[in-house]
């Protein structure tokens, strides 16, 4: 299968002072006047709109009854994390009468898991069930959220800083066709590829004179003007700052707020609905293994940005999506939401009236997600919202003894577990725990506890050999005794242990025994 690439142009334009663009991206290179030293190398995005005039879809500009959607996602940060390390964007948000979910809470261990239900609605074994069936396959037979705009005559964007980890592609073979109009993937590969430097752990921090994430700022900049007077969608997300280091978003901070200053200044709020999200917070590091961690780690952001006008004239909708500030919601809300902004009809104040919709009813829908438009029960359960029970963050924990016999036996599921997963990888040495780290008792409330016959604990081992670090709810139950629920978490970076086999999920798991001379 033909997989989609690219290529230089053949032509190369020489200036010495400015020179016209005509392409989407460009690299510029200043040489010595005998051509024979290179003194400076860069690349620059110029997002072209693929429709010219007298196209029917040509600057159809949004107005009062059609809005350009901008979704800003970035890796690896809690909400808490965001406040904490982004102190003047966060401010500039409150300003800006931006609505922050308090609620919202992951669904799968790393970003795969907890983008696409953003983008398509499905779980990944939904995506796996109906268009992804294997890790070989490509993505290309999916539906995503942007082909729904781009059917109703949007102009579509998707983009990340770091290519090389992207969400559809570490360890996935991608995409085989371009999946949106405007694609700068060949541009972030370029740019990582010829410029990229600092690459301490899975990010390269810098590309050429300016960190990482500037270069992402600067395009989605671009984008944003030259898609202005255009409807459009546009999904990007950076993982340079975020996805290594806990505390070096901070880094990132009066640059981004800049970005949304541009974006205001240059009259892009008053078209644009703006939403800016995470997949989940801080995967490992000490700061991980404590229970604030923990709880972080599920705790991921979205904040919404409307114009006025478009609050005023979807009052009702507005007034619901406040409500459901602080109900319990997961990322296949925001596809659903997405959904309504697709077709605006659907969240009209005349809708709403002629259709009755009480809080009471909307609980009962049987899709896993519903559109933040609507008011969300508060009485909503993690199962309901598709939120899988070990990623739920709606239990108490009661610390337990390390040497207890429940704690024990709890652990060692884990690494019985661990073992049958790996059991068909030879090269993968047999895991033993050398360490039990902590162990809690998930409480349910009083209410709610007649209706459980089992108790989940969740303990935090290492192994050997390898120093693995992991983390796991299991079950117990008086039929099948101690059982893992759901996916075991690594809580510290495995790097080059597991360079012996391919499966990603595995990777999480596997020390190899020739690598390591076992």
């Amino acid at each position: 299968m033909k997989m989609l690439c690219f290529r230089y142009s053949e032509f190369c334009y020489e200036f010495t002072d400015s020179v016209v663009v005509n392409e989407e991206f460009v690299k510029v290179i200043c040489t010595s006047d005998d051509g024979s030293t290179v003194i400076y190398k860069d690349f620059f995005a110029f997002p072209q709109n693929p429709y010219k005039p007298g196209d029917p879809q040509y600057n159809n500009g949004p107005g009062s009854d059609r809005l350009s959607v901008l979704m800003i996602g970035f890796d690896g940060v809690s909400r808490l994390n965001f406040v904490r390390q982004m102190p003047r964007t966060t401010q500039y948000l409150d300003e800006q009468d931006a609505i922050s979910l308090l609620g919202y809470n992951k669904v799968g261990y790393n970003t795969f898991p907890n983008v696409v239900p953003v983008l398509t609605g499905m779980s990944e074994a939904g995506l796996q069930k109906n268009c992804w069936p294997d890790k070989q396959s490509v993505f290309d037979n999916c539906t995503f959220i942007w082909d729904q705009f781009k059917s109703q005559g949007y102009v579509t964007s998707y983009g990340e800083d770091a290519p090389s980890i992207g969400t559809f592609y570490f360890l996935k073979r991608g995409f085989r066709k371009k999946p949106v109009d405007y694609y700068p993937r060949p541009f972030s590969l370029q740019v990582e590829n010829e410029t990229g430097t600092h690459h301490r752990l899975n990010i390269k921090l810098c590309m050429g004179k300016q960190i990482s994430s500037q270069v992402y700022n600067d395009l989605i900049k671009s984008y944003a003007y030259r898609m202005k007077n255009q409807l459009s969608f546009g999904f990007f997300w950076t993982n340079s700052l975020t996805h290594d280091y806990l505390n070096l978003p901070r880094i990132g901070d009066q640059a981004f707020k800049e970005v949304l200053t541009f974006l205001k200044r240059d009259g892009i709020f008053n078209r644009t609905a703006i939403i800016l999200l995470s997949d989940h917070g801080m995967r490992w590091g000490s700061f991980r293994t404590t229970y604030q961690g923990f709880l972080e780690e599920r705790l991921p952001f979205v904040y919404f940005l409307f114009p006025q006008w478009f609050k005023e004239k979807y009052s009702t909708a507005l007034a619901n999506l406040h409500l459901n500030r602080k109900r319990l919601t997961s990322p296949y809300d925001i596809h659903e939401t997405l959904k309504d902004l697709v077709n605006l009809t659907r969240i009209s104040n005349e809708y709403f009236t002629n259709r009755r919709i009480k809080q009471d009813m909307v609980s009962k829908t049987s899709r896993l997600g519903q559109s933040l438009f609507r008011p969300i029960s508060p009485d909503r359960s993690c199962k309901n919202a598709g939120i899988p029970e070990e990623w739920c963050s709606c239990h108490t924990n009661k610390p337990l003894s390390i040497t207890s016999k429940e704690s024990q036996e709890a652990a060692a599921a884990v690494v019985l577990q661990i073992n049958s997963l790996l059991s068909g990888y030879r090269q993968c040495a047999d895991l033993k725990m050398s360490k039990l780290v902590t162990a809690r008792l998930e409480e349910v409330p009083n209410k709610e506890s007649l209706k459980y016959l089992f108790k989940d604990y969740i303990v935090t081992l290492e192994t050997s050999p390898g120093h693995g670090l992991f983390e796991a709810t299991v079950r117990y139950s008086h039929n099948a005794g101690f059982t893992v629920i759901g996916a075991i978490s690594r809580l510290n970076m495995y790097g080059n242990q597991s360079s012996c086999i391919s499966n990603y999920l595995l990777k999480l798991y596997c020390f190899c025994e020739n690598q390591w001379g076992i």
